[in-house]
């Protein structure tokens, strides 16, 4: 239960720390939990949206709520996390998208570091129109890039050539241009200059698919861990359902993903601000991007016992964001990864089980505790990939970091750095990571990467640390997935939260 204390006398235990307003948007309010529990994400699509619980102070007290109303009763918090019980992985923030009554927000901690507060300049309520997507001035992807990185470029492949001519983070605002010339009769799908039609506007998620389907796409979105909720689902079938059985498909993919096929350019543009209300982008998914980051599907649900060592929801909601969100504006669409040599996969396991597959990433997380202290952590793999040229399981780096959403950033950003600066950009069936890995000598990408981090970085990292499974097969590492299990749950948990 969460309740707005009254102002009158209030004693200091039960003292608002802050109540103020927003831009005539919303009420800021700082309150305590009656009881001492506190919600973790729920399954069903917790990102961030209007109208949410924002952060938490600690684990059992003190919370933060933007609330589209004034009313403070009646929340409906999700899962809950019991007393006693260990918190889960910290997140950047998320909960709920509102737009029902019994669905109002959802408590979420974030890191032990960030301020109360600290993410709300990303939540001030606005109408979706295509208007808020195009207003940002935002840096290009090539950039960021090294002169030295340029120049390879420019010798580069075609596709190279193409991201050199016009940056590719230009489909963010030029995918608007198009459909408003559409809609006014003034272009034909047909005349969109090519590199755009095939190449560039692959980065607003959009992908040509005109050779069965003339001038049709097909949206790509971007789903971290799968986590779908019931309201982007609606939107979804909503979107494609004008365009009949025939051409109007959703599909689920192999990295917890969906993609929505038929959509044409315009129809593409007006359903993009539409994602951003039930909290989903499509920037960056596809061609030379950080694709879908995938965990374990059963996150959050199997526990200790079943082999769950962490709940990968928190890692790949901040894997998304460090991907896609632009530090400088608050929005989505991050040119800091914007020219990439290659796609870029990134996975991360709970557990030995490793249901998420996280070998056949280019980086994978892989948790396992930590021999001595048995404090949970990843050990770090790069280099995994499928194509036509060669396929390779992820190498092991030789190195742990504790499970915490700070040191699994840190790593990424690192490791996304020497690959976008150093990679190849000529051949791109060798631009994979893997082939800069091979290049540098796996000791030396290791020094490489720590270097990248840098002397500041004073993470207690380690050596591999094996877990109890190491070299076990895969039918002996994973549980029974078929019947009735029971769901996590604390063994001393004597409350009745319902």
């Amino acid at each position: 239960k969460v309740e707005r204390r009254k102002r009158s006398s209030p004693s200091r235990s039960e003292q608002p720390l802050r109540s103020s307003r927003v831009g005539g948007q919303g009420e800021i309010v700082v309150c305590r939990v009656h009881t001492n529990i506190l919600a973790t994400p729920p399954l069903s699509g917790c990102r961030r949206a209007r109208g949410i619980i924002m952060a938490a102070s600690r684990w059992t007290s003190t919370v933060v709520l933007l609330l589209l109303g004034t009313a403070t009763e009646g929340f409906r918090v999700g899962p809950m996390l019991s007393r006693g019980a260990s918190p889960p992985p910290p997140l950047t923030g998320g909960g709920h998208p509102v737009g029902s009554s019994r669905h109002k927000g959802a408590v979420v901690a974030p890191p032990p570091t960030m301020r109360l507060g600290a993410t709300l300049r990303f939540w001030k309520k606005t109408k979706p129109t295509e208007e808020t997507h195009t207003m940002t001035t935002k840096r290009t992807g090539t950039s960021f890039l090294p002169d030295e990185a340029v120049e390879r470029a420019k010798a580069g492949n075609k596709v190279e050539k193409t991201k050199l001519e016009k940056d590719a983070t230009a489909a963010w605002t030029d995918l608007y241009d198009y459909a408003a010339k559409i809609r006014a009769g003034e272009l034909d799908w047909a005349a969109i200059e090519a590199g755009d039609a095939h190449v560039r506007l692959k980065w607003a998620g959009l992908l040509s698919r005109f050779k069965k389907t003339p001038g049709r796409f097909m949206l790509r979105l971007r789903t971290p861990n799968g986590i779908t909720s019931a309201a982007a689902m609606r939107l979804y079938a909503d979107a494609i359902a004008p365009y009949g059985d025939e051409v109007g498909v959703a599909d689920i993919t192999t990295r917890q993903n969906w993609q929505l096929r038929g959509l044409t350019l315009e129809d593409g543009a007006a359903l993009l601000p539409k994602l951003a209300a039930v909290n989903v982008t499509s920037y960056q998914s596809a061609m030379d991007n950080v694709r879908n980051v995938v965990g374990s599907p059963l996150a959050g649900l199997a526990g200790p016992r079943a082999g769950e060592l962490v709940d990968t929801r928190p890692y790949c909601e901040a894997l998304n964001d460090l991907v896609t969100l632009d530090p400088a504006t608050g929005t989505r669409g991050n040119p800091t990864w914007g020219n990439l040599p290659r796609k870029f996969n990134i996975a991360v396991s709970a557990g030995p089980a490793d249901l998420a597959h996280a070998k056949i990433n280019d980086l994978a997380f892989e948790a396992a505790p930590h021999a001595t202290t048995r404090a949970p952590g990843f050990n770090v793999a790069v280099g995994g990939y499928f194509s036509a040229r060669r396929s390779t399981h992820a190498v092991d780096l030789d190195l742990w970091i504790p499970a915490t959403v700070p040191n699994v950033l840190d790593v990424a950003t690192a490791v996304l750095r020497v690959f976008r600066d150093e990679g190849a950009r000529g051949d791109r069936q060798k631009a994979r990571l893997m082939w800069l890995v091979d290049a540098y000598g796996l000791d030396a990408f290791k020094r490489r990467v720590l270097a990248e981090l840098g002397a500041s970085w004073d993470v207690a990292w380690d050596a591999h640390q094996h877990g109890a499974d190491d070299g076990a097969s895969d039918a002996a590492r994973r549980p029974e997935l078929l019947g009735i299990a029971p769901q996590h749950a604390d063994d001393d948990d004597d409350d009745d939260d319902d």
